[in-house]
């Protein structure tokens, strides 16, 4: 494990200057994988990354060996990024980030580097691959699916045992496919090293409750089982914090905010955002964890009713919320079943329908004492707008929450 200030000098910029950047045609997109003995698996979008983050990232003075996404913005200062990958040829992304991009002395080795709104580099280098604008990831569904594994694994019964010998945890397990353990974020707190035998080939998984969750200086031990088949999952982090630890595994901590000041972790990272100077060595993560059919939670509707005084189907400044109204949603959903559900607005003229399952409805406001129905609007689920109705709106997805779904009222007597 090496920790170390690059020092680029502007020969780098005079080598991505003469680079002849690929036409938008030639390259390949975001699936395109980097040649590996074991081609990852079961991380969904984040398989073929070594850090796969939804929101920012603040990284120096180290580097990440493999394939880097980042949703929102990125800073990196003297870091490198993919410097165990082929060269690409200019034919693939490894660097990717949603907003906006800072690096500041550094190289991207061997593919190239996309971003989503502006980019602000200084001695960056790229001689394998160039610099553009583009969306080649849609962060918010890698969001939504990568959660939704981790909270399927999260359900998943212990198989192994769990033993603590004044600190030092061991995790044994005996399936030849599939080992499942569980942990609290205090057990690992106060750990000083931790061992995991499994048999060889066999998958780890071991789920880690609480919010705040800590690794730090211990040592790490893989007996039978290797890093590219061991997974731990934060499922319930918002803290995460390694320092000082060769971690063996991937992590998969969705809602955390990941402190990464010290180690390095032989596998793929999945955290919701990320700061420090940790490394990220190149893994060939196949995680084959089979979890249960989770029924999907349904998804959601929410919507205002409000007093339209200029009529244009907008909630202005000055322009009251109407409480104690009666919604109803109808419908049918993917299962054939019909919906009939009623509900009431709030204090703040607020409703919600919960649950919802894939198919079509038709929300519909009560006309409110002495007003009359105006203008309606829709969410992103669509629909056709009329007075005190709303019809024809496709639910999708599975937990999708669709706010806007607003009605408008009229007065029924001259101001």
């Amino acid at each position: 494990m090496a920790f170390w200030n690059m020092n680029i000098n502007a020969s780098f910029k005079k080598q991505s200057s003469g680079f002849k950047k690929q036409s938008p045609s030639a390259r390949l997109n975001v699936q395109t994988l980097e040649a590996r003995e074991v081609p990852a698996s079961g991380l969904g979008v984040a398989s073929d990354f070594s850090a796969f983050y939804f929101g920012d990232v603040n990284a120096y003075n180290s580097d990440i060996e493999g394939r880097v996404a980042v949703g929102g913005n990125a800073s990196f200062t003297a870091y490198s990024v993919g410097t165990k990958l082929p060269n690409s040829n200019g034919t693939r992304d490894d660097l990717i980030v949603g907003n906006d991009l800072t690096f500041t002395n550094g190289q991207n080795f061997a593919g190239n580097t996309v971003y989503g709104d502006k980019a602000t580099t200084d001695m960056f280098g790229h001689p394998q691959g160039d610099i553009h604008k583009g969306t080649p990831i849609d962060f918010a569904a890698a969001q939504s699916e990568l959660t939704n594994l981790s909270n399927a694994w999260k359900a998943m019964k212990s198989t192994g045992s769990v033993s603590n010998w004044y600190g030092a945890l061991t995790l044994t397990g005996k399936d030849a496919k599939q080992n499942v353990f569980n942990l609290t974020a205090a057990q690992l707190w106060d750990a000083n090293g931790i061992t995991i035998k499994a048999p060889a080939g066999s998958t780890v998984l071991v789920n880690v409750s609480g919010t705040d969750a800590r690794m730090q200086f211990m040592g790490m031990n893989l007996q039978g089982v290797d890093n590219n088949h061991v997974v731990f999952n934060f499922n319930q982090a918002t803290n995460l914090q390694f320092q000082g630890i060769g971690f063996l595994g991937s992590v998969v901590a969705p809602k955390a905010a990941f402190d990464f000041s010290n180690g390095a972790i032989h596998g793929t990272v999945v955290a919701k955002s990320m700061c420090g100077y940790g490394e990220i060595e190149t893994a060939n993560p196949c995680i084959d964890i089979k979890p249960p059919c989770m029924p999907c939670p349904g998804s959601t509707i929410k919507g205002n009713v409000f007093y339209d005084k200029n009529n244009n189907g907008v909630i202005d400044t000055g322009e009251n919320t109407l409480s104690n109204i009666k919604i109803t949603i109808t419908g049918i959903d993917k299962n054939g079943n019909h919906i009939n559900l009623a509900t009431t607005t709030d204090s703040d003229g607020n409703y919600s329908f919960v649950g919802l399952q894939e198919g079509t409805y038709t929300v519909r406001s009560a006309n409110p004492t002495w007003m009359h129905g105006g203008k309606s609007a829709a969410g992103s689920f669509g629909g056709k707008t009329g007075v005190n109705v709303i019809c024809g709106i496709q639910v999708k997805g599975c937990g999708v929450v669709s706010t806007g779904y607003n009605f408008g009222e009229l007065c029924g007597c001259k101001d």
